[in-house]
């Protein structure tokens, strides 16, 4: 109105204005907007590798293991308990005995226990 123009709305400044080739009838508008999104297609998925599982490297040479303790903990809990003695090495399952008892366990609950030197 100060200037003589007529007011514009925000997004007005941002959009160019249509070409005048194309027809503003809303039936194509819809027939393109169909055929645009029946041509989009997803990304596709990047995975980049593996993740490496973590495993100390002593457990396969050590007589004794800590075993981990999953359940919920107090705070300062440790997580590993005892120090069992570990009978068989096959693969990732270790056989351990557990106050007497023989248990197969995950080499992932494991942690080798070290002497000192």
């Amino acid at each position: 109105m100060v200037f003589g123009e007529t007011l514009r709305l925000p997004g007005e400044l941002l959009t160019a204005p249509s070409p005048p080739n194309l027809p503003p009838d809303p039936a194509s508008f819809v027939d393109r907007l169909r055929e645009a999104m029946q041509n989009l297609r997803p990304a596709t998925a990047v995975h980049h590798g593996a993740p490496s599982v973590f495993v100390f490297k002593d457990l396969n040479h050590c007589s004794h293991v800590f075993l981990r303790d999953d359940p919920v903990r107090a705070p300062l809990q440790q997580p590993y308990l005892g120090q069992y003695l570990a009978l068989v090495r096959d693969g990732k399952i270790f056989t351990v005995s557990v106050n007497g008892r023989e248990m197969r366990v995950s080499m992932d609950r494991l942690h080798g226990v070290h002497a000192d030197r």
